[in-house]
């Protein structure tokens, strides 16, 4: 049995295509060193896994439950060709004002002029307020083109790590 590599259907559209290729184009016409990504992750820190082994045709069960069931962290990263920037962890979800606070308090003091500040299509980070504020300090947004988190080192990392926690 092999292991399954799911890709979303709609990357194989023209329009997604186009875009992609439009994307990859506009890479090779920038310097690398101006370039920082960012991503987020969720995980949760109840360390009680909800699979595992049992004879085929038969439940399993487990009665190792802990009375913790943890709490949800998010993560919120930027990595530029130097590494990791600009973390931040927060016990809550990642909304507009949560992201903002992590570009004008986090990442801002780390920026400098020029700097492509590249990001998904996550709602939050096409709040206005977003925009104006990074490019308040010199720097420009970019947005990956969707269905494209190979595209991003930090995507491709985030989702790692996120895989690698949540199914040990």
């Amino acid at each position: 049995m092999s292991k399954k590599t799911l890709i979303a259907s709609r990357q194989d559209t023209q329009r997604v295509k186009d875009l992609r290729f439009a994307h990859r184009l506009w890479s090779f016409t920038i310097e690398e060193r101006n370039l920082v990504f960012i991503d987020e992750t969720g995980i949760h820190l109840g360390m009680t896994r909800t699979y595992g082994r049992a004879p085929i045709g038969e439940r399993l069960y487990d009665s190792e439950v802990s009375g913790n069931r943890g709490k949800n962290i998010s993560l919120i990263g930027g990595m530029s060709i130097k590494g990791l920037i600009a973390t931040m962890s927060i016990a809550l979800c990642v909304n507009t004002d949560v992201f903002l606070f992590y570009i004008q308090e986090i990442l801002i003091p780390q920026l400098w002029v020029g700097a492509i500040i590249v990001m998904d299509n996550l709602p939050v980070h096409h709040a206005l307020v977003v925009r104006e504020a990074i490019e308040a300090v010199g720097a420009k947004v970019v947005f990956l083109p969707p269905y494209s988190p190979d595209l991003s080192p930090m995507g491709a990392k985030v989702g790692h790590f996120q895989a690698t926690f949540t199914l040990g």
